[in-house]
Protein backbone atom coordinates (compact mmCIF):
# COMPACT_ATOMS: atom_id res chain seq x y z
CA UNK A 1 0.00 0.00 0.00
CA UNK A 2 1.00 3.69 -0.07
CA UNK A 3 2.57 3.60 3.40
CA UNK A 4 4.78 0.62 2.52
CA UNK A 5 5.87 2.24 -0.75
CA UNK A 6 6.78 5.46 1.06
CA UNK A 7 8.64 3.48 3.70
CA UNK A 8 10.70 1.61 1.10
CA UNK A 9 11.66 4.79 -0.75
CA UNK A 10 12.49 6.56 2.52
CA UNK A 11 14.73 3.68 3.65
CA UNK A 12 16.51 3.81 0.31
CA UNK A 13 17.20 7.52 0.77
CA UNK A 14 18.53 6.92 4.28
CA UNK A 15 21.15 4.54 2.85
CA UNK A 16 22.60 7.22 0.53
CA UNK A 17 25.89 8.82 1.70
CA UNK A 18 25.67 12.34 3.09
CA UNK A 19 26.78 15.02 0.64
CA UNK A 20 28.60 16.99 3.33
CA UNK A 21 31.42 15.85 5.55
CA UNK A 22 30.54 15.28 9.21
CA UNK A 23 33.81 17.00 10.06
CA UNK A 24 32.79 20.28 8.44
CA UNK A 25 29.02 20.36 8.82
CA UNK A 26 27.39 21.40 12.08
CA UNK A 27 23.62 20.82 12.22
CA UNK A 28 21.61 23.98 12.82
CA UNK A 29 20.07 23.96 16.30
CA UNK A 30 17.17 26.02 17.65
CA UNK A 31 17.86 26.51 21.36
CA UNK A 32 14.84 27.37 23.56
CA UNK A 33 15.74 28.78 26.96
CA UNK A 34 15.58 31.92 29.08
CA UNK A 35 18.84 33.82 28.82
CA UNK A 36 20.63 36.37 30.97
CA UNK A 37 19.57 38.75 32.47
CA UNK A 38 16.40 36.71 33.14
CA UNK A 39 16.37 35.81 36.85
CA UNK A 40 16.39 32.08 36.22
CA UNK A 41 18.93 29.45 37.11
CA UNK A 42 18.43 27.99 33.64
CA UNK A 43 19.57 31.26 32.03
CA UNK A 44 22.83 30.98 33.99
CA UNK A 45 23.11 27.32 33.03
CA UNK A 46 22.67 28.20 29.34
CA UNK A 47 25.42 30.80 29.60
CA UNK A 48 27.83 27.97 30.45
CA UNK A 49 26.43 25.32 28.08
CA UNK A 50 26.09 27.37 24.88
CA UNK A 51 29.82 28.03 24.20
CA UNK A 52 30.66 24.34 24.63
CA UNK A 53 27.63 23.15 22.65
CA UNK A 54 28.57 25.43 19.73
CA UNK A 55 31.43 23.02 18.95
CA UNK A 56 28.74 20.59 17.78
CA UNK A 57 25.96 22.84 16.40
CA UNK A 58 25.32 26.14 14.66
CA UNK A 59 22.99 27.66 17.23
CA UNK A 60 20.12 30.15 17.06
CA UNK A 61 18.63 31.03 20.47
CA UNK A 62 14.84 31.38 20.65
CA UNK A 63 13.61 33.59 23.49
CA UNK A 64 10.30 34.92 24.81
CA UNK A 65 11.31 37.28 27.59
CA UNK A 66 10.80 41.02 28.07
CA UNK A 67 14.45 41.69 28.92
CA UNK A 68 16.97 42.28 26.15
CA UNK A 69 19.50 39.44 26.11
CA UNK A 70 22.81 40.53 27.65
CA UNK A 71 24.76 37.27 27.57
CA UNK A 72 28.12 38.31 25.99
CA UNK A 73 28.74 34.99 24.23
CA UNK A 74 25.24 34.93 22.73
CA UNK A 75 25.49 38.50 21.48
CA UNK A 76 28.77 37.70 19.76
CA UNK A 77 28.06 34.23 18.43
CA UNK A 78 24.38 33.27 18.16
CA UNK A 79 21.43 34.99 16.44
CA UNK A 80 18.69 35.88 18.94
CA UNK A 81 15.27 35.01 17.50
CA UNK A 82 11.70 35.55 18.63
CA UNK A 83 9.18 32.72 18.81
CA UNK A 84 7.25 34.30 15.92
CA UNK A 85 10.39 34.32 13.78
CA UNK A 86 11.03 30.66 14.60
CA UNK A 87 7.50 29.66 13.62
CA UNK A 88 7.98 31.31 10.23
CA UNK A 89 11.37 29.66 9.73
CA UNK A 90 11.18 26.36 11.61
CA UNK A 91 12.08 24.33 8.52
CA UNK A 92 15.56 25.86 8.52
CA UNK A 93 16.57 23.88 11.61
CA UNK A 94 17.94 20.37 11.84
CA UNK A 95 17.54 20.05 15.61
CA UNK A 96 15.40 21.59 18.37
CA UNK A 97 16.42 21.68 22.03
CA UNK A 98 13.95 22.79 24.71
CA UNK A 99 14.99 23.61 28.28
CA UNK A 100 11.97 23.05 30.54
CA UNK A 101 11.72 24.39 34.08
CA UNK A 102 8.84 24.91 36.48
CA UNK A 103 8.55 28.69 36.04
CA UNK A 104 6.91 31.36 33.90
CA UNK A 105 9.99 31.56 31.67
CA UNK A 106 8.91 28.32 29.97
CA UNK A 107 5.16 28.88 29.59
CA UNK A 108 5.32 29.43 25.82
CA UNK A 109 7.14 26.15 25.23
CA UNK A 110 4.23 23.87 26.15
CA UNK A 111 2.41 24.75 22.94
CA UNK A 112 5.56 24.89 20.82
CA UNK A 113 6.77 21.38 21.59
CA UNK A 114 3.42 19.92 20.58
CA UNK A 115 3.73 21.54 17.15
CA UNK A 116 7.52 21.38 16.77
CA UNK A 117 8.81 18.27 18.59
CA UNK A 118 12.39 18.27 19.80
CA UNK A 119 14.67 17.07 22.59
CA UNK A 120 13.70 18.20 26.11
CA UNK A 121 16.12 19.04 28.91
CA UNK A 122 13.97 18.46 32.00
CA UNK A 123 15.46 20.71 34.68
CA UNK A 124 12.39 20.20 36.92
CA UNK A 125 10.41 16.97 36.83
CA UNK A 126 7.35 18.74 38.19
CA UNK A 127 5.87 21.28 35.74
CA UNK A 128 2.68 21.77 37.74
CA UNK A 129 3.42 25.28 39.04
CA UNK A 130 3.81 26.89 35.63
CA UNK A 131 0.74 25.04 34.34
CA UNK A 132 -1.52 25.91 37.27
CA UNK A 133 -0.30 29.41 38.09
CA UNK A 134 0.72 30.81 34.70
CA UNK A 135 -0.80 28.96 31.77
CA UNK A 136 -4.19 28.45 33.43
CA UNK A 137 -4.50 32.23 33.74
CA UNK A 138 -3.74 32.60 30.04
CA UNK A 139 -5.96 29.80 28.75
CA UNK A 140 -8.67 28.36 30.98
CA UNK A 141 -8.61 24.58 31.13
CA UNK A 142 -4.90 23.99 30.50
CA UNK A 143 -4.22 22.87 34.07
CA UNK A 144 -7.08 20.32 34.42
CA UNK A 145 -6.33 19.00 30.94
CA UNK A 146 -2.70 18.42 31.92
CA UNK A 147 -3.79 16.71 35.14
CA UNK A 148 -6.18 14.44 33.25
CA UNK A 149 -3.68 13.58 30.52
CA UNK A 150 -0.89 12.84 33.01
CA UNK A 151 -2.67 11.27 35.97
CA UNK A 152 -6.23 10.40 34.99
CA UNK A 153 -9.55 11.10 36.62
CA UNK A 154 -8.43 10.54 40.24
CA UNK A 155 -6.16 13.61 39.95
CA UNK A 156 -9.05 15.72 38.68
CA UNK A 157 -11.24 14.50 41.53
CA UNK A 158 -8.49 15.33 44.02
CA UNK A 159 -8.22 18.81 42.53
CA UNK A 160 -11.98 19.31 42.78
CA UNK A 161 -12.02 18.32 46.45
CA UNK A 162 -8.81 20.08 47.52
CA UNK A 163 -9.17 23.16 49.72
CA UNK A 164 -5.68 24.37 48.78
CA UNK A 165 -4.65 24.32 45.11
CA UNK A 166 -0.97 24.14 46.16
CA UNK A 167 -1.63 20.69 47.59
CA UNK A 168 -2.40 19.38 44.09
CA UNK A 169 0.48 21.30 42.53
CA UNK A 170 2.88 19.63 44.95
CA UNK A 171 1.33 16.18 44.48
CA UNK A 172 1.18 15.84 40.69
CA UNK A 173 3.92 16.71 38.15
CA UNK A 174 1.44 16.95 35.21
CA UNK A 175 4.29 16.69 32.71
CA UNK A 176 3.23 13.72 30.56
CA UNK A 177 2.15 15.73 27.45
CA UNK A 178 5.62 17.29 27.32
CA UNK A 179 7.34 13.91 27.76
CA UNK A 180 5.19 12.32 25.06
CA UNK A 181 5.93 15.12 22.59
CA UNK A 182 9.69 14.98 23.23
CA UNK A 183 11.88 13.13 20.76
CA UNK A 184 14.25 12.49 23.65
CA UNK A 185 14.66 13.56 27.27
CA UNK A 186 17.79 14.72 29.10
CA UNK A 187 17.90 14.92 32.91
CA UNK A 188 20.66 15.87 35.33
CA UNK A 189 20.03 13.30 38.07
CA UNK A 190 18.83 9.72 38.31
CA UNK A 191 16.23 10.95 40.82
CA UNK A 192 14.18 12.29 37.88
CA UNK A 193 14.11 8.83 36.31
CA UNK A 194 12.98 7.39 39.63
CA UNK A 195 10.14 9.92 39.75
CA UNK A 196 9.13 8.91 36.23
CA UNK A 197 8.98 5.27 37.32
CA UNK A 198 6.95 6.26 40.38
CA UNK A 199 4.32 8.19 38.41
CA UNK A 200 4.30 6.40 35.05
CA UNK A 201 5.59 2.90 35.68
CA UNK A 202 8.84 0.95 35.64
CA UNK A 203 10.89 1.40 32.49
CA UNK A 204 9.18 4.61 31.37
CA UNK A 205 12.43 6.62 31.54
CA UNK A 206 14.92 3.90 30.61
CA UNK A 207 15.87 5.72 27.40
CA UNK A 208 16.38 9.11 29.05
CA UNK A 209 19.91 10.52 28.92
CA UNK A 210 21.57 11.35 32.24
CA UNK A 211 24.01 14.27 31.87
CA UNK A 212 25.58 16.00 34.86
CA UNK A 213 24.65 19.64 35.51
CA UNK A 214 27.74 21.32 34.03
CA UNK A 215 29.88 24.00 35.62
CA UNK A 216 32.79 26.03 34.26
CA UNK A 217 35.63 25.51 36.80
CA UNK A 218 36.50 28.64 38.76
CA UNK A 219 40.01 29.82 37.88
CA UNK A 220 40.73 31.84 41.01
CA UNK A 221 39.17 32.49 44.41
CA UNK A 222 40.21 35.77 46.05
CA UNK A 223 38.80 35.48 49.55
CA UNK A 224 40.52 38.60 50.88
CA UNK A 225 39.22 40.87 48.11
CA UNK A 226 35.71 39.42 48.34
CA UNK A 227 35.48 40.02 52.06
CA UNK A 228 36.74 43.56 51.70
CA UNK A 229 34.11 44.26 49.03
CA UNK A 230 31.34 42.86 51.25
CA UNK A 231 32.54 44.55 54.41
CA UNK A 232 33.26 41.27 56.20
CA UNK A 233 36.26 41.20 58.54
CA UNK A 234 39.02 38.60 57.96
CA UNK A 235 38.40 36.90 61.32
CA UNK A 236 34.64 36.39 60.81
CA UNK A 237 33.47 32.80 60.46
CA UNK A 238 30.90 33.19 57.66
CA UNK A 239 28.17 30.63 57.02
CA UNK A 240 26.02 31.20 53.91
CA UNK A 241 22.91 29.63 52.42
CA UNK A 242 22.37 30.47 48.76
CA UNK A 243 19.21 30.82 46.69
CA UNK A 244 15.60 31.95 47.00
CA UNK A 245 14.25 31.44 50.52
CA UNK A 246 11.31 29.05 50.75
CA UNK A 247 9.89 26.45 53.11
CA UNK A 248 11.18 23.70 50.80
CA UNK A 249 14.71 25.05 51.36
CA UNK A 250 14.32 24.51 55.13
CA UNK A 251 15.71 27.95 55.97
CA UNK A 252 13.84 27.87 59.29
CA UNK A 253 15.61 24.62 60.18
CA UNK A 254 18.98 26.27 59.68
CA UNK A 255 17.95 29.10 62.01
CA UNK A 256 16.82 26.59 64.65
CA UNK A 257 20.08 24.62 64.40
CA UNK A 258 22.14 27.80 64.53
CA UNK A 259 20.31 28.99 67.63
CA UNK A 260 21.15 25.78 69.50
CA UNK A 261 24.78 25.60 68.38
CA UNK A 262 27.85 27.24 69.96
CA UNK A 263 28.12 29.45 66.86
CA UNK A 264 25.18 31.53 68.08
CA UNK A 265 27.17 32.57 71.14
CA UNK A 266 30.41 33.35 69.28
CA UNK A 267 30.84 37.02 68.45
CA UNK A 268 32.76 36.37 65.23
CA UNK A 269 30.25 33.90 63.68
CA UNK A 270 27.84 35.28 61.07
CA UNK A 271 25.01 33.70 59.06
CA UNK A 272 23.85 35.19 55.74
CA UNK A 273 21.02 33.95 53.51
CA UNK A 274 22.17 35.08 50.07
CA UNK A 275 18.98 35.39 48.07
CA UNK A 276 15.51 36.88 47.78
CA UNK A 277 13.26 36.34 50.79
CA UNK A 278 9.96 34.50 50.44
CA UNK A 279 7.21 36.99 49.68
CA UNK A 280 4.52 35.47 51.94
CA UNK A 281 3.99 34.49 55.56
CA UNK A 282 7.02 32.20 55.56
CA UNK A 283 9.35 35.05 54.65
CA UNK A 284 7.73 37.36 57.19
CA UNK A 285 8.25 34.79 59.96
CA UNK A 286 11.91 34.37 58.99
CA UNK A 287 12.45 38.12 59.09
CA UNK A 288 10.78 38.38 62.48
CA UNK A 289 13.00 35.60 63.85
CA UNK A 290 16.13 37.33 62.56
CA UNK A 291 15.24 40.51 64.46
CA UNK A 292 15.24 38.71 67.82
CA UNK A 293 18.15 37.46 69.97
CA UNK A 294 20.42 35.65 69.34
CA UNK A 295 20.18 36.51 65.63
CA UNK A 296 20.07 40.31 65.66
CA UNK A 297 23.37 41.55 64.28
CA UNK A 298 24.62 38.03 63.60
CA UNK A 299 22.26 36.72 60.88
CA UNK A 300 20.49 38.38 57.98
CA UNK A 301 18.94 37.99 54.51
CA UNK A 302 20.87 39.75 51.75
CA UNK A 303 17.92 40.11 49.36
CA UNK A 304 18.25 39.53 45.62
CA UNK A 305 21.95 39.29 44.78
CA UNK A 306 23.22 40.15 41.32
CA UNK A 307 25.82 37.87 39.78
CA UNK A 308 28.79 39.86 41.07
CA UNK A 309 27.48 39.95 44.67
CA UNK A 310 26.54 36.28 44.52
CA UNK A 311 30.06 35.31 43.47
CA UNK A 312 31.63 37.56 46.10
CA UNK A 313 29.74 35.65 48.80
CA UNK A 314 30.84 32.33 47.27
CA UNK A 315 34.46 33.47 47.61
CA UNK A 316 33.97 34.87 51.11
CA UNK A 317 32.06 31.97 52.72
CA UNK A 318 33.73 29.57 55.15
CA UNK A 319 30.82 27.09 55.03
CA UNK A 320 27.65 26.74 52.96
CA UNK A 321 24.42 25.05 54.04
CA UNK A 322 22.06 23.93 51.24
CA UNK A 323 19.02 22.00 52.44
CA UNK A 324 15.97 20.67 50.63
CA UNK A 325 12.70 18.87 51.22
CA UNK A 326 9.90 17.78 48.90
CA UNK A 327 12.20 17.74 45.88
CA UNK A 328 10.33 18.06 42.60
CA UNK A 329 13.15 16.60 40.53
CA UNK A 330 15.21 19.76 40.26
CA UNK A 331 19.02 19.91 40.41
CA UNK A 332 20.50 22.46 42.80
CA UNK A 333 22.78 24.75 40.85
CA UNK A 334 23.68 26.58 44.05
CA UNK A 335 25.16 23.42 45.57
CA UNK A 336 27.35 22.96 42.50
CA UNK A 337 28.39 26.63 42.69
CA UNK A 338 29.46 26.17 46.31
CA UNK A 339 31.47 23.09 45.42
CA UNK A 340 32.98 24.82 42.39
CA UNK A 341 34.29 27.60 44.63
CA UNK A 342 35.71 25.08 47.08
CA UNK A 343 33.24 25.98 49.86
CA UNK A 344 32.75 23.07 52.30
CA UNK A 345 29.03 22.41 51.99
CA UNK A 346 26.46 20.78 54.27
CA UNK A 347 23.54 19.13 52.42
CA UNK A 348 20.84 16.64 53.27
CA UNK A 349 20.23 13.54 51.15
CA UNK A 350 17.04 14.78 49.47
CA UNK A 351 16.31 14.28 45.78
CA UNK A 352 19.28 14.75 43.46
CA UNK A 353 21.54 15.92 46.32
CA UNK A 354 21.61 12.34 47.59
CA UNK A 355 23.62 11.48 44.46
CA UNK A 356 26.51 13.80 45.35
CA UNK A 357 29.73 11.98 46.36
CA UNK A 358 29.84 11.59 50.13
CA UNK A 359 33.53 12.50 50.25
CA UNK A 360 32.94 15.91 48.60
CA UNK A 361 30.18 17.25 50.89
CA UNK A 362 29.10 16.84 54.49
CA UNK A 363 25.86 14.95 53.95
CA UNK A 364 23.09 14.68 56.53
CA UNK A 365 20.23 12.19 56.29
CA UNK A 366 17.25 13.26 54.18
CA UNK A 367 15.22 13.62 57.39
CA UNK A 368 17.62 15.08 59.95
CA UNK A 369 17.32 16.58 63.41
CA UNK A 370 18.25 20.10 64.48
CA UNK A 371 20.91 18.53 66.69
CA UNK A 372 22.52 16.79 63.69
CA UNK A 373 22.68 20.05 61.75
CA UNK A 374 24.05 21.90 64.78
CA UNK A 375 26.73 19.25 65.22
CA UNK A 376 27.72 19.50 61.54
CA UNK A 377 28.07 23.29 61.81
CA UNK A 378 30.17 23.02 64.94
CA UNK A 379 32.34 20.28 63.44
CA UNK A 380 33.28 22.42 60.45
CA UNK A 381 33.72 25.53 62.61
CA UNK A 382 36.23 23.83 64.90
CA UNK A 383 38.09 21.90 62.18
CA UNK A 384 39.83 24.09 59.54
CA UNK A 385 41.64 21.06 58.12
CA UNK A 386 38.35 19.29 57.42
CA UNK A 387 37.00 22.42 55.73
CA UNK A 388 40.06 22.61 53.50
CA UNK A 389 39.86 18.92 52.62
CA UNK A 390 36.13 19.03 51.77
CA UNK A 391 36.60 22.15 49.65
CA UNK A 392 39.46 20.62 47.66
CA UNK A 393 37.52 17.41 47.02
CA UNK A 394 34.47 19.39 45.94
CA UNK A 395 36.44 21.44 43.40
CA UNK A 396 38.13 18.33 42.01
CA UNK A 397 34.74 16.64 41.57
CA UNK A 398 33.33 19.62 39.64
CA UNK A 399 36.41 19.82 37.41
CA UNK A 400 36.25 16.14 36.43
CA UNK A 401 32.54 15.25 36.42
CA UNK A 402 30.93 18.54 35.40
CA UNK A 403 33.32 19.81 32.74
CA UNK A 404 31.38 21.78 30.07
CA UNK A 405 33.10 20.21 27.05
CA UNK A 406 32.49 16.72 28.34
CA UNK A 407 28.85 17.50 29.12
CA UNK A 408 28.34 19.20 25.73
CA UNK A 409 29.67 16.10 23.96
CA UNK A 410 27.13 14.04 25.90
CA UNK A 411 24.43 16.50 24.83
CA UNK A 412 25.38 16.03 21.18
CA UNK A 413 25.34 12.26 21.57
CA UNK A 414 21.91 12.33 23.23
CA UNK A 415 20.43 14.76 20.68
CA UNK A 416 21.76 12.85 17.67
CA UNK A 417 20.64 9.55 19.16
CA UNK A 418 17.12 10.87 19.75
CA UNK A 419 16.83 12.23 16.21
CA UNK A 420 18.24 9.04 14.68
CA UNK A 421 15.62 7.02 16.54
CA UNK A 422 12.86 9.48 15.59
CA UNK A 423 13.84 9.22 11.92
CA UNK A 424 12.92 5.54 12.08
CA UNK A 425 9.42 6.35 13.31
CA UNK A 426 6.88 9.15 12.88
CA UNK A 427 9.24 12.11 12.41
CA UNK A 428 11.16 10.54 9.55
CA UNK A 429 8.04 9.23 7.86
CA UNK A 430 6.26 12.57 8.17
CA UNK A 431 9.23 14.47 6.71
CA UNK A 432 9.48 12.03 3.82
CA UNK A 433 5.76 12.23 3.07
CA UNK A 434 5.96 16.03 3.13
CA UNK A 435 8.72 15.93 0.50
CA UNK A 436 6.51 13.80 -1.77
CA UNK A 437 3.83 16.48 -1.90
CA UNK A 438 0.07 16.22 -1.57
CA UNK A 439 -1.53 12.94 -2.74
CA UNK A 440 -4.28 12.86 -5.38
CA UNK A 441 -6.75 11.69 -2.76
CA UNK A 442 -6.55 13.83 0.42
CA UNK A 443 -8.02 10.95 2.38
CA UNK A 444 -4.73 9.12 1.87
CA UNK A 445 -3.13 11.49 4.39
CA UNK A 446 -5.66 10.79 7.12
CA UNK A 447 -5.50 7.04 6.49
CA UNK A 448 -1.69 7.18 6.59
CA UNK A 449 -1.73 9.22 9.79
CA UNK A 450 -4.08 6.69 11.39
CA UNK A 451 -1.84 3.81 10.37
CA UNK A 452 1.30 5.57 11.62
CA UNK A 453 -0.38 6.17 14.99
CA UNK A 454 -1.05 2.44 15.22
CA UNK A 455 2.48 1.43 14.23
CA UNK A 456 4.25 4.07 16.32
CA UNK A 457 2.11 4.74 19.40
CA UNK A 458 3.16 7.42 21.88
CA UNK A 459 4.72 6.28 25.13
CA UNK A 460 2.04 5.80 27.78
CA UNK A 461 2.11 5.17 31.53
CA UNK A 462 1.90 1.61 32.77
CA UNK A 463 -1.59 0.30 33.32
CA UNK A 464 -4.63 -0.64 31.30
CA UNK A 465 -7.07 1.52 29.39
CA UNK A 466 -10.78 0.89 29.90
CA UNK A 467 -13.24 1.88 27.18
CA UNK A 468 -16.79 2.37 28.49
CA UNK A 469 -19.83 2.39 26.22
CA UNK A 470 -22.07 5.40 26.99
CA UNK A 471 -24.07 5.27 23.77
CA UNK A 472 -27.32 5.01 25.71
CA UNK A 473 -26.57 8.30 27.47
CA UNK A 474 -25.34 9.96 24.30
CA UNK A 475 -28.45 8.92 22.39
CA UNK A 476 -30.63 10.61 24.99
CA UNK A 477 -32.55 7.49 26.00
CA UNK A 478 -35.56 7.81 28.30
CA UNK A 479 -34.72 5.23 30.95
CA UNK A 480 -33.66 7.26 34.01
CA UNK A 481 -32.76 4.11 35.92
CA UNK A 482 -30.13 3.16 33.37
CA UNK A 483 -28.80 6.71 33.42
CA UNK A 484 -28.39 6.66 37.20
CA UNK A 485 -26.68 3.28 37.17
CA UNK A 486 -24.28 4.23 34.38
CA UNK A 487 -23.34 7.51 36.06
CA UNK A 488 -22.77 5.80 39.40
CA UNK A 489 -20.62 3.10 37.83
CA UNK A 490 -18.63 5.74 35.95
CA UNK A 491 -18.06 7.71 39.15
CA UNK A 492 -16.57 4.64 40.83
CA UNK A 493 -14.43 3.83 37.80
CA UNK A 494 -13.12 7.40 37.64
CA UNK A 495 -12.20 7.22 41.32
CA UNK A 496 -10.06 4.14 40.66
Amino acid sequence: DALEAWRAQWQSEQAQPACQSAKTYRPRLAYFSPLQPAQSGISDYSAELLPALSRHYAIDVIVAQPETVTDPWVLGNAPVRSVAWFERNSQQFDRLLYHFGNSEFHAHQFDLIQRYPGVVVLHDFFLSSVLAKVLENQQLGVWPQALLASHGWPALMDAHRAKDANEIIMRYPANLPVLQAALGVIVHADFSRKLAAQFYGAGFADDWALIKHLRVPVAKVDRKRARAALGISPDTFLVCSFGFLDSTKLNHRLLAAWQHSPLAQAANCKLVFVGQNHGGDYGAQLQQTLQSPPFAGHARISGWADEETYRLYLQAADVAVQLRTLSRGETSGTVLDCMNYGVPTIVNANGSMAELPAEAVLMLPDVFSDAELSAALERLWRNPALRSELGARARAYIETDHDPRHCAAQYAKAIEGAYAQAQKTTLGMAQHIARLGAPDDPQDLSRTAQRMAEIYPVKRPAGQQLLFDVSELAAGGHNPGIHRVVRRVLQELFAH
